[in-house]
């Protein structure tokens, strides 16, 4: 087993790892870096220098930290990893595992799960690299907007947008959260593969979550079942 210190910058994950920052986001199916590559769990991997979501400088930019690094899931799908208020934790068996285990699917190497938001049965990425959840504007119209926050994503930038407090079901666990509207741009990026959820860290490091892309499950102990 290894393990990393996380540091939780504006609701976003930054790992240290082999001397650098990196931004762990099970939302983005590659990696990348300023370095060549990056070891993890004594393994190396290589890094490209920039990717559909930009690059490490801009990336940086749009986080408001120091960013060397974006690890994806070409390899966080390569091993079993833990992420807790205060550290990131990887391992090749079962050593980690704790909590309710979820039923994984991966597609295009994003994670994604069912759940139910607002009373209805949708697919979901759990989205390490979102500090906030999203889904479909018309699963939740009917909860009134709470506040507005700001938020962005590398391919459309920064934006406002208005949260809702919506119940949500991840297997039997029951819980109330910040959502928000996905906004139509990223509608667009998600529909080709039906998915009309995005679970974000506000619900996933409301406790502990592991993701095991190879057996193919998550588990979680959020709220009142951590």
């Amino acid at each position: 087993m290894a393990v990393y210190p996380l540091q939780i910058h504006d609701g976003h994950l930054i790992a240290g790892i082999d001397g650098q920052r990196a931004l762990i986001d099970t939302g983005s199916p590659v990696s990348f870096g300023r370095q060549p590559a990056i070891s993890i769990g004594g393994r190396t991997y290589p890094l490209v220098q920039s990717a559909w979501a930009g690059d490490a400088a801009s990336l940086a930019d749009f986080v408001g930290t120091e960013i060397d690094c974006l690890i994806g899931g070409d390899i966080l799908s390569e091993f079993r990893f833990g992420v807790g208020s205060d550290c990131i934790k990887t391992s090749d068996d079962a050593s980690l595992a704790t909590g309710e285990a979820i039923p994984l699917s991966i597609i295009r190497r994003l994670p994604v799960i069912e759940c139910e938001i607002a009373g209805n049965l949708v697919r979901a990425v759990p989205d390490t690299g979102a500090k906030l959840c999203y889904a479909l504007a018309n699963l939740i119209a009917d909860y009134p907007l709470i506040e507005e926050i700001d938020d962005f994503h590398p391919t459309i930038g920064r934006f406002k947008v208005g949260v809702r407090e919506v119940p949500v079901r991840i297997g039997g666990i029951r819980i109330r959260v910040l959502m928000a509207d996905l906004p139509d741009s990223l509608e667009g990026l998600l529909a080709h593969n039906q998915i009309e959820a995005i679970i974000g860290n506000n619900i996933l490091l409301d406790g502990s979550a592991l993701f095991d892309y190879q057996a193919r499950f998550l588990q979680l102990n959020i709220g009142d079942n951590a």
